[in-house]
């Protein structure tokens, strides 16, 4: 099945539950009530992952589902439909350290007007690059004896250049 341009819904693991053991809870079809409200959410259909980020069925716009047959397809954290919002201070990376700010990384987006994950956020499409090269950089600048991070900017610097090629 093509998955292609359909959102990726990320079960947590209450919502993983109720989609794998919950069929009969207390009378109610737990699985096909979390579709109801999803497909009410999505309009358009949607794929439904798995808390390890593999597609194990589909909701139709009528909220029919649709098991997916092995070997399921993994995505990235990045690619999910339902991540949590920066806008209202739900994602985990607004308290990530900021050394540029001396604060966490959301006095940053107010000082700048910036509405951003954190370099390094599990959300954002460049996070691993720039994790990677931030690491790789830091091993060779500790080795020579020098200060890990070159300046405390230089994640932000990084970001910017992952998203540049």
């Amino acid at each position: 099945m093509n998955l292609a341009g359909f959102p990726l819904f990320r079960l947590n693991s209450l919502q993983i539950l109720f989609w794998t053991a919950g069929r009969d809870f207390h009378g109610t079809n737990m699985r096909r009530a979390l579709a109801s409200v999803i497909s009410k959410t999505y309009r358009s259909g949607v794929v439904i992952l798995s808390p390890t980020l593999y597609a194990i069925g589909t909701v139709d716009p009528m909220g029919r589902i649709t098991e997916l047959p092995p070997p399921f397809q993994q995505f990235q954290m990045w690619e999910v439909a339902n991540k949590p919002s920066i806008r209202y201070d739900q994602c985990a990376c607004r308290n990530y350290w900021d050394p540029e700010v001396q604060g966490p990384w959301r006095m940053r987006e107010k000082e700048r007007g910036l509405d951003i994950h954190h370099p390094f956020c599990q959300f954002d499409r460049t996070a691993m690059p720039v994790w990677t090269t931030s690491y790789q950089s830091g091993h060779q600048r500790a080795a020579a004896d020098l200060n890990p991070q070159k300046r405390p900017d230089e994640w932000v610097r990084t970001r910017q250049q992952v998203l540049a090629t």
